[in-house]
């Protein structure tokens, strides 16, 4: 990504009030150390979270919330800021633009490809921005999609669809990914997996994570190393897992969740609250595994 002008967003008709630069987007709830990131409010009961967002370096927001921040807030925070009835659909606009007409979020290349990768006849390898590295195996009838990375030795099954768009969408218009999907070394995946690419950021699988059949896991995630996933996860978008995790047979994980290191979802666990550090949860809705065996106990006597 490169840093990006407010002013420079030509089609924009609505009015810029204070020029300033950005080189990420980022729902306002999300922190993007050592970044500048665009976000958008719409209602004054965010203004907190705003404030406590010391990477947002360009708002989108309404006149309203624009003659608040101007009273105190910018006499003293340097901010680029862009006035709208509606922030939120600008917010997306922009975001669009910036995908399909610059390269903002990336630059476009020929497809590196390893001779000493195995890439099934099958395979269906799109014509631009892949990367596979020495050892990488791809089966039958799987689908590699541009901005896509795969580090040395990773192992993917057959029916898998790799770097495919998100289910992102603003009114049921289209959201479009900016970012990539990275499996880094000794990933490896079995049949029928759904890894989509990052809207704002990368999808990440860190190194020598597993994953078994039929799972998704949604745009902008970050999965630590060695962990393993089991068949029909489905791990939704902007969550971050540590290290060492785990997650049962049918778990869900809500959007935006943080899983510290060695944090567990256990069979069928849907999650939606932060798993703490080594922390394992059971149950609809997740609760920890010894309080959830407790409430089992007691229901059943």
């Amino acid at each position: 990504m490169v840093n990006m002008e407010l002013q420079k967003i030509t089609y924009l008709s609505e009015s810029v009030k204070i020029n300033n630069i950005f080189d990420t987007l980022a729902p306002l709830s999300e922190n993007y150390p050592d970044r500048k990131v665009l976000s958008f409010i719409n209602n004054t009961k965010f203004l907190d979270v705003f404030y406590s967002n010391k990477d947002v370096s360009c708002l989108i927001c309404t006149e309203e919330i624009y003659e608040i921040l101007e009273k105190e807030y910018l006499k003293n925070n340097k901010i680029g800021i862009i006035v709208s009835e509606n922030p939120k659909d600008i917010f997306f606009k922009i975001q669009n633009y910036l995908v399909k007409e610059t390269e903002f979020y990336f630059k476009n290349f020929s497809n590196i490809i390893s001779d000493k990768s195995k890439i099934h006849p099958t395979a269906v390898i799109e014509d631009k921005n892949i990367i596979i590295e020495d050892g990488v195996e791809i089966g039958a009838n799987t689908i590699i999609y541009s901005n896509t990375v795969i580090k040395k030795n990773c192992k993917i099954g057959a029916n898998c669809i790799i770097g495919g768009e998100s289910f992102s969408f603003n009114n049921f218009n289209k959201i479009y990914a900016g970012g990539r999907v990275i499996l880094e070394e000794n990933v490896e995946l079995l049949g029928n997996n759904s890894i989509e690419r990052g809207i704002y950021r990368d999808t990440v699988i860190k190194e020598n994570t597993k994953i078994s059949y039929g799972s998704v896991i949604e745009h902008d995630v970050e999965i630590g190393k060695n962990s393993l996933i089991c068949a029909n996860v489905t791990i939704t978008g902007r969550v971050k897992a540590g290290d060492n995790c785990y997650f049962g047979p049918g778990s869900v994980i809500r959007n935006g969740l943080e899983i510290e290191n060695n944090g567990r979802a256990n069979m069928g666990a849907v999650v939606t609250k932060n798993i703490k550090e080594n922390e394992h949860v059971s149950g609809n809705f997740a609760v920890e595994h010894k309080k959830y065996l407790e409430f089992i106990k007691k229901i059943g006597d």
